[in-house]
């Protein structure tokens, strides 16, 4: 009788990758390696497919360059609009014009008289300068300063100028009358440089003016 063929020794080795993971899970029972191997790669790209990928977090994106608002245009004014505060403008400034015309007009006489002394006071102090010279003169000295006081007060509007000149005239009649021995026409020609110009205190309307 004739024997049947032996059995090759050697098996062909099995393709893990066309097994499914039942089969695979054998194998790996059973100490396949390569079994094993096979199914620890398919369960962690089961794992990875199943686990969300971190998601990045959002980049701010600029802001968008808002443009600056337009500004808003005023309508012109009407003509009529324009008219009244120009009226009452002009109003206001004729107001004031004859404000101060009638402030000059008021001042003027005072100053006017003011200057008037102050000069004839330089005059008298020349004389007076002169007659010191010759021995004299402080009577007339005394006239001088007084009368240039005076003009001054009168260049600011004060009123301190007529008590002043009144003084003053009665200070230099006195004077005047004492050193002419008691003779009263010759102290008033004497005392005339300043007595004739203390007329001004008659005048109203330099009088009235003085504050």
């Amino acid at each position: 009788m004739t024997r049947p063929p032996a059995e090759p020794s050697h098996k062909h080795p099995i393709d893990v990758r066309t097994l499914n993971v039942v089969q695979l899970r054998k194998l790996a029972e059973r100490g396949s390696r390569r079994a094993k191997a096979e199914l620890e790669g398919r369960m962690r790209a089961a794992a990875s497919a199943v686990l969300p990928e971190p998601l990045e977090p959002p980049v701010p994106r600029p802001a968008a360059a808002t443009a600056p608002p337009a500004p808003a245009r005023a309508d012109p004014p009407a003509a009529g609009a324009q008219a009244v505060p120009s009226e009452a403008l002009l109003q206001q400034l004729e107001l004031i014009a004859g404000q101060n015309e009638r402030g000059v007009g008021l001042d003027g006489p005072p100053r006017l008289v003011g200057m008037a002394l102050i000069g004839w006071a330089v005059l008298i102090m020349l004389g007076a300068l002169l007659a010191l010279g010759h021995g004299g003169g402080v009577y007339y000295v005394v006239c001088a300063v007084g009368l240039a006081a005076v003009g001054g007060l009168l260049l600011r509007c004060s009123r301190w100028a007529l008590l002043l000149h009144g003084a003053l005239a009665l200070l230099a009649l006195g004077w005047a009358w004492r050193g002419a021995g008691g003779g009263l026409v010759v102290g008033v020609v004497q005392a005339a440089p300043v007595l004739l110009p203390g007329l001004w205190m008659a005048a109203r309307q330099v009088r009235e003016v003085l504050e």
